[in-house]
């Protein structure tokens, strides 16, 4: 592909009204576990701005409800999970669970979403990592400071290793079965990363991710990693086996590539700050062009933005991030 490719992270959601359509008919969850709302809200903003690339829509939590933790969705308030996984304990009640790629709900959609998108473009299936499902685990819900998980960390480390080694169990199965139904490669979300001190990152998220990623392998699919304010691990990130860093709006990614020039993941992606999208088209265009002109030449660089979509972006400033991005081209 000659033109840089692009998808931004929550392209399926609230910023959309096909998405809020489908929305007022259902409960999130519902449409999470429905394979054709899934697959229907996975392709609307494919089919509406022409992305290269569609990411199936679901939700990190899921894989832990078959685990035996109740997921809710508090309207307002975000997810809630019970009961809390406090002790070693608790550790040893969770289902170490397996998922079937015909029969789960999510390969479902995702091989509806695979018949319907083309072969041009890619399909990513995604999934929590270790630390951020761990947070979400022992918290009970979304935290700013994430105190009790870090109670665990500095009172029974022990007990959080014993959580972390299951939940990456899980989580390679739950991906495999992603890439299994028909994605194309596969994102992991570390959104907590930043809630982690470096000693605590190489101790309580790196071995895990490297376990992740060294177990699919074998797919001989894309793996990408997200890690939310990674400007703090991108040493450490670096030593991982994926092909793709995406990295968040806070660093100067073309620096990035040149101080670990042949070293680590063979491309990258990002770095947009969403919030640019809530601005003017003049400014959008300067700045994302500034990145582009930065990192178009890299091998294999993809567009995104460095975090998710916010709900409050206008829809035509995505067309034009798009049309931007596709019609750029290097200087020669």
């Amino acid at each position: 592909m000659d033109r840089v490719p692009i998808w931004i992270m929550r392209q399926a959601g609230r910023y959309l009204p096909a998405y809020q359509a489908v929305r007022a008919k259902h409960d999130f969850l519902t449409m999470c576990h429905e394979p054709e709302l899934s697959a229907e809200v996975t392709l609307q903003p494919v089919r509406e701005f022409g992305f290269d690339a569609a990411i199936i829509f679901s939700d990190i939590l899921l894989p832990l409800e078959p685990m035996g933790i109740d997921v809710q969705f508090v309207e307002g308030k975000g997810p809630r999970l019970s009961p809390q996984i406090r002790t070693r304990e608790d550790v040893e009640k969770l289902i170490e669970v397996d998922f079937d790629a015909s029969s789960c709900f999510l390969g479902k959609a995702l091989r509806m979403v695979r018949s319907e998108l083309g072969a041009e473009k890619a399909l990513i299936g995604f999934a929590g990592a270790p630390w951020t499902m761990a947070c979400y685990a022992v918290e009970g819900m979304g935290s700013r400071d994430y105190a009790v998980v870090k109670q665990m960390m500095n009172s029974d480390p022990a007990a959080l290793h014993a959580l972390l080694d299951q939940l990456t169990t899980v989580l390679i199965r739950w991906l495999r079965m992603q890439l299994e139904a028909g994605a194309d490669a596969f994102q992991v979300f570390d959104s907590w990363a930043d809630a982690l001190a470096p000693m605590d990152y190489r101790e309580f998220a790196l071995p895990y991710l490297h376990r992740m990623f060294n177990a699919l392998r074998d797919m001989g699919k894309p793996g990408i990693l997200f890690s939310k304010d990674a400007g703090a691990f991108v040493e450490e990130n670096h030593q991982l086996p994926m092909d793709v860093l995406a990295m968040d709006w806070r660093v100067d990614l073309a620096s990035i590539r040149n101080r670990y020039l042949g070293i680590g993941p063979r491309a990258y992606q990002g770095n947009l700050d969403p919030l640019v999208l809530l601005g003017t088209r003049d400014i959008l265009i300067k700045k994302a062009g500034k990145i582009l002109s930065e990192n178009a030449g890299m091998p294999g660089y993809i567009f995104n933005l460095g975090h998710g979509i916010t709900p409050a972006t206008p829809v035509e400033n995505v067309r034009v991030l798009v049309e931007l991005v596709h019609g750029y081209r290097r200087p020669q």
